[in-house]
């Protein structure tokens, strides 16, 4: 009897063991790596995914693949506003829950989705990632990820649902409960619609305008290489308004960040129509 008992033991240990290292850093062995996608996870429990793009793709043609429309994958994607695109380069993509198939039916065709699966983070538990972030039961995580104990390790690769591969519909995204997406997405939308402006325009960055402080000195600015006493040519493209301004001196290098392209009286920002300590602009010397 006792050496039985030894021998459930070992047995015991040896599952343990390889449940906690065989996942780490590896897709399940049931998954095929081209048809499995990862997670990403976002402090306020909103997932994203990465697409990378392929050959004759479109930033159009993803879009609507996704469910999104041009605005939002601008807004998720502001590095590739006014850029050219190319194969192989990796898009964020937001992936709503409603999109997430928990559960495998038997008239679900494997053939039809992704695996998608998510890389345990420090401060994760099982209980945490199953009922907080996936909704599921944890019963249903172990099992399909065959573990047998709530001890996982960080960077553990964890099949956590599916994603069905014909895309996702608009209807899932509900973007409206986010006022700040709201409000950026807006912005973005007039950039793009301003783009067509920008011709003439050498620079584009950030204009810098202190509040609270006195003002007198008219449409007037410092900027790094403009020649002082000359004019140069801003515009605001979220609201359409340009402004001549003579140019008094220079930025201070310790003061502001080399994306503060010019620093602004308070009379050049208002006809700007900046309402922010710092707003976007184009310059044209």
């Amino acid at each position: 009897m006792q050496n039985l008992l030894k021998l459930l033991s070992l047995v015991g240990l040896l599952l343990i063991g390889f449940s906690g290292t065989a996942m780490t850093d590896t897709i399940p062995a049931s998954l095929i790596p081209q048809d499995t996608v990862f997670i990403n996870v976002s402090d306020d429990n909103n997932f994203t995914i990465h697409h990378t793009i392929q050959k004759k793709e479109t930033l159009y043609s993803i879009s609507q693949h996704y469910g999104l429309t041009m605005g939002d994958l601008y807004y998720f994607n502001p590095q590739i506003v006014g850029s050219l695109i190319s194969p192989g380069k990796k898009l964020t993509i937001p992936l709503p829950k409603k999109s997430i198939l928990r559960f495998q039916s038997k008239t679900v065709s494997r053939n039809d989705y992704y695996a998608l699966c998510y890389k345990v983070q420090k401060g994760d538990t099982a209980y945490k990632i199953a009922k907080t972030r996936f909704k599921m039961p944890v019963d249903t995580l172990l099992e399909r990820n065959s573990i047998i104990t709530h001890n996982l390790d960080i960077g553990q690769i964890l099949h956590v649902g599916y994603l069905k591969k014909s895309g996702i519909p608009t209807a899932h995204h509900n973007f409206n409960n986010n006022p700040q997406y709201t409000e950026e997405r807006l912005k973005e939308l007039a950039y793009k619609k301003a783009t067509g402006d920008r011709k003439g325009f050498t620079e584009t960055g950030a204009a810098y305008c202190k509040k609270g402080l006195k003002d007198n000195a008219g449409h007037s600015v410092l900027h790094r290489t403009a020649k002082l006493r000359s004019y140069i040519t801003i515009k605001n493209p979220m609201t359409g308004k340009t402004v001549r301004a003579k140019v008094l001196g220079r930025i201070p290098k310790s003061v502001h960040t080399k994306d503060v392209i010019v620093v602004v009286s308070q009379q050049t920002a208002r006809a700007l129509g900046g309402k922010d300590d710092r707003f976007y602009v184009w310059v044209k010397k």
